[in-house]
């Protein structure tokens, strides 16, 4: 699609509306970075995808991203071979609870919900309690 019908769509003002709502600065981020596809494959499996996470919020409410921070400062960092602040280990710290909490929110009752599309994201996700629970013991 062409600037010009982009903008006469207004949208850089949508992606701004869309911005605003994303919990973590790099969903906002992402989301200004969305571009119309023109492929219908790729339609077809967006439309399914946005399906299916409309269908497991109505009946689980919002996923709990809640308290998620960005942490890809310490990742550059340790990979670095650097050792980080208080801080970063509190925000390692609060990613993985966020991480637990999806996974959990995923499982439901003790099983992995049935969704095409999202449970190999789902699944994708590592958890890791005991270095969370390390991190809280030893700052917090």
């Amino acid at each position: 699609m062409n600037e010009k019908a982009l903008n006469t769509l207004e949208f850089n003002k949508m992606l701004g509306r869309l911005s605003s709502k994303a919990i973590s600065q790099k969903g906002k981020q992402l989301t200004l970075l969305l571009r119309p596809v023109c492929e219908l494959e790729t339609i077809k499996l967006w439309q399914k995808e946005t399906t299916e996470a409309v269908s497991m919020i109505l009946k689980k409410g919002s996923l709990p991203l809640g308290g998620i921070k960005e942490i890809d400062s310490a990742i550059k960092r340790v990979n670095l071979g650097g050792n980080l602040s208080i801080t970063e280990l509190l925000h390692v710290g609060d990613f993985l609870y966020v991480c637990r909490k999806v996974s959990n929110y995923a499982r439901g009752e003790g099983r992995i919900t049935v969704s095409e599309l999202l449970d190999p994201q789902f699944q994708a996700l590592q958890n890791a309690p005991e270095l969370e629970k390390e991190i809280n013991r030893c700052i917090v």
